[in-house]
């Protein structure tokens, strides 16, 4: 398992984190504990060397729900979700626990 880079920019993040892209793809689950709570989502720690972003609209429960922070999923709770996108200008991974709705609704769309 790998710490979270400080600077997810350095020559040893930029080699760990093209190695992530190779060895993940869109729709892995990832698991990881719950290190910060923001108003647009919590941040994991999932032992991949970089931030992973649950969004609040990528809850589980977030089309039938209002949250609030105090709704979110607790520091130090382990979450789990779907891969959906590597962000580079953050180096940061985003995931679903709504992939599944997520991927239908491309499919019927495309």
């Amino acid at each position: 398992m790998l710490q979270i880079f400080d600077d997810p920019f350095s020559s040893e993040a930029t080699d760990a984190w093209e190695c992530l892209k190779r060895t993940r793809k869109r729709g892995d689950t990832v698991s990881g504990v719950v290190i910060q709570q923001k108003p647009f989502g919590v941040f994991l720690d999932a032992g991949i060397g970089f931030r992973v972003l649950l969004e609040v609209v990528q809850f589980r429960e977030a089309a039938s729900e209002h949250f609030s922070v105090e709704d979110y999923p607790a520091v130090g709770s382990t979450v789990e979700g779907q891969l959906t996108v590597f962000t580079e200008h953050n180096r940061q991974v985003r995931v679903s626990q709504r992939f599944d709705e997520l991927e239908n609704k491309l499919l019927r769309s495309g």
